[in-house]
């Protein structure tokens, strides 16, 4: 089973039991640029959901840290970068996914109009 990770387009067909040379030709195929990209976004957004339903946690237990009499200034300085480069994060991948569905949008529109 392929997973997230660095793969070579040969060991990605060798996986999937094709040539490397038809997977190649598939990689310039509208419709499966398409659905490749669909499938990369739906991945995306799963892998997002599994983040936010793992946040409430993290967020709780900084908010421990950073609430601790016990917790030195180094523990809470870090608990604080944490949370604002997480929001941060979160931002710039908005900000990416949305680009990126424009951009499909603008070829869809292209496609229709040649």
């Amino acid at each position: 089973m392929l997973t997230p990770g660095s793969h070579t387009y040969e060991s990605i067909a060798l996986e999937i039991g094709i040539d490397a040379r038809t997977l190649a030709r598939w990689r310039h195929n509208p419709a499966f640029k398409s659905a490749f990209g669909q499938a990369k976004r739906e991945l995306y957004e799963q892998n997002l959901a599994g983040l936010a339903s793992l946040s409430g946690v993290a967020i709780s237990k900084l908010k421990t840290i950073l609430d601790d009499d016990k917790t030195t200034v180094r523990e809470r300085l870090y608990a604080i970068r944490i949370i604002l480069n997480a929001a941060q994060n979160a931002s710039a991948m908005d900000i990416e996914n949305l680009i990126d569905r424009l951009e499909e949008g603008l070829r869809s529109l292209e496609a229709v109009n040649t």
